[in-house]
């Protein structure tokens, strides 16, 4: 198990679209499985988001891991995890 900061720390880019969410993901082999691992894992706790009881900044909401100090909002793989159950509900983004 890995977080997203601990994932960036170790090299991997997150490439963000137009509109600012995640399209993909650079880095290793062993990196990109890791994200696939952890987005499948959590993609069916994101159909439903939990709010989580943290900080608004440092903190995901939705899983409480650590992220970056001047960060707010889901961390990546929360984010990716979001879109892949919206995609398994037919809801287009």
């Amino acid at each position: 198990m890995a977080t997203a900061l601990e994932l960036t720390r170790a090299g991997l880019v997150w490439e963000r679209g137009p509109t600012g969410l995640i399209e993909s993901v650079s880095g290793t082999a062993e990196q990109v499985e890791l994200v696939q691992a952890e987005v499948a894992r959590r993609a069916p706790i994101m159909a439903r988001p939990p709010v989580l009881d943290v900080e608004r900044t440092g903190a995901c909401d939705a899983c409480g891991e650590a992220m970056e100090a001047h960060r707010a909002g889901w961390c990546e793989l929360d984010e990716l995890a979001r879109k892949v159950a919206l995609k398994k509900r037919g809801v287009a983004l």
